[in-house]
């Protein structure tokens, strides 16, 4: 390989690799998290959403939502969808 290919192809198809090498090995650019994941990333958008919206999501996983505050609402949702939750 010449001098100016090794430049211009070689090293940064090398330095390429070795990052993405990295970063598949460190675990970053996997992080697909969704805002749900657990109740902690989810609690500004509790702040934001309506009650009539939290019935909705508690419908569809078949809860009955009579008499619950959102965050006891959530928490159900959270546990059917398979979400662990722990207090403190």
């Amino acid at each position: 390989m010449k001098r100016r290919d090794f430049f211009r192809k070689g090293l940064p198809s090398y330095i390429y690799k070795m990052g993405s090498g990295f970063m598949k090995e460190a675990g970053i650019g996997e992080e697909n998290k969704d805002y749900f994941d657990s109740f902690e990333s989810a609690y500004p958008f509790l702040s934001e959403v309506s009650m009539e919206m939290l019935y909705q999501a508690a419908a569809q996983v078949g809860i009955d939502p009579a008499g619950k505050t959102k965050l006891e609402l959530a928490r159900e949702v959270y546990e059917k969808r398979g979400i662990a939750y722990h207090d403190g």
